[in-house]
């Protein structure tokens, strides 16, 4: 573990009907300490001018993915996950140490 982070590992995954996914905070030997379903519509034609943007500077398309990006946050980071994030911000704050959240 990196001596100036703790590490919250944030896994995203879809169900087999892929109209829900699952988000999840699991510990370093892969167990899942919280869980969260939720429902988020992923649009191909966003998913699209986001492949075109990467490593580009596309501003056409840079409010339509940070829009994205917004709502995918505020979705993701709701419930079981939200309330894990804010006591891992309180311990880490508490040790003097950032956040590194790892998305998988």
């Amino acid at each position: 573990m990196n001596t100036t982070f703790v590490d919250l590992n944030l896994h995203i995954n879809t169900t087999p009907t892929k109209e829900t996914l699952v988000a999840s905070v699991k510990d370093d030997n892969g167990n899942i300490l919280v869980e969260n379903n939720f429902q988020y519509r992923v649009d191909p034609y966003i998913l699209s001018r986001l492949e075109d943007s990467v490593g580009k500077d596309i501003p056409e398309n840079s409010k339509l993915i940070r829009n994205f990006g917004s709502g995918l946050f505020n979705a993701l980071f709701s419930g079981e996950i939200l309330g894990y994030y804010e006591s891992w911000f309180e311990f880490s704050f508490s040790i003097s140490k950032d956040i590194h959240v790892s998305c998988h």
